[in-house]
């Protein structure tokens, strides 16, 4: 009985919290229709790109890994509609929003959602639906064997991968909550804006797969990366910060101060392995050779 009754206590307690989160409700239509439409056709140009590729390395290159094969397909369909596509639709919108949050960066916040802002979320979140059952499909290949021998091409370390599931996950589940509460909707139009970095990035991939040299195409990715993911850092922040907040439920405040700046500390993070790789291959520092251990 004193169990039953701490447990009303703790109900009673928590409902002015409870009643702040979103209620729920039915995604737009456009939404809807964008995030299963990139879903669908992400899907069929992998299959379609799989099989070609599996074909000609069939004919052509037999030795070739079947991670190749995968990372090849995987990154036609990401240098495409994600790189490409989706940041061509969000641009104007987001330009706009960030114009607006310079002359008067208290609206930002809540600002209403702009339509292609929508529309392009829902191509985004589809598309990353695609990636993470591709992903979780294909573990046993993507991941790097502790074997230095038994490493291809293409495959990743493991903490890659969990930070990549991890990207995913959380947006989709918080970018749609954003769009349709219109909180923070401005911020997501700038992350799917930079998802134009992956061009160069896709592009390096596929060279690699098929063995030419993607030095010119590693540098200008490296431009591209630090154009548009860290050179407005400053602004970005700036605009976050001046932001009014008055109208977010508790809920969206702790969902914004946790989830935001997660993909700038990772550009971060990430932009110093890219400036280390760049120094390493324009011979401005030497790569770290292990010490043969004394007998």
């Amino acid at each position: 009985q004193a169990t039953m009754v701490d447990l009303v206590a703790v109900a009673t307690a928590a409902e002015p919290f409870l009643a702040q989160l979103p209620q729920p409700g039915i995604l737009p239509p456009e939404f809807e229709k964008a995030f299963a439409g990139s879903y669908v056709v992400c899907t069929s140009v992998f299959l379609a790109m799989f099989i070609l590729f599996y074909i000609t390395t069939a004919i052509f290159a037999p030795k070739r890994h079947l991670v190749e094969v995968v990372i090849m397909a995987m990154s036609v369909v990401s240098g495409g509609l994600p790189a490409v596509w989706i940041p061509c639709i969000v641009w104007p919108d987001t330009y706009a929003a960030v114009v607006t949050g310079i002359e008067n960066p208290a609206v930002l916040p809540a600002m209403k959602t702009p339509q292609m802002i929508l529309i392009a979320c829902g191509l985004s979140t589809g598309y990353m639906l695609y990636d993470l059952m591709i992903m979780l499909l294909g573990y046993p290949i993507l991941i790097k064997p502790k074997d230095r021998s038994k490493r291809k091409p293409g495959q990743m370390a493991f903490p890659i991968y969990v930070q990549m599931l991890m990207h995913h996950v959380l947006s989709i589940l918080v970018w749609p909550v954003a769009i349709m509460e219109n909180r923070m909707s401005w911020v997501v139009g700038y992350f799917m804006l930079t998802e134009i970095t992956n061009v160069f990035l896709n592009l390096r991939e596929l060279l690699t797969m098929l063995g030419i040299d993607n030095t010119n195409t590693s540098i200008l990715w490296a431009i591209q990366f630090l154009v548009v993911r860290i050179v407005p850092l400053p602004l970005i922040f700036y605009l976050f910060y001046m932001g009014d907040y008055s109208a977010f439920s508790m809920f969206h405040k702790v969902l914004s101060a946790v989830t935001v700046p997660i993909p700038f500390l990772l550009n971060v993070y990430w932009f110093t392995f890219i400036i280390e790789k760049a120094a390493v291959t324009l011979g401005c520092k030497s790569k770290k050779s292990k010490k043969p251990k004394k007998e």
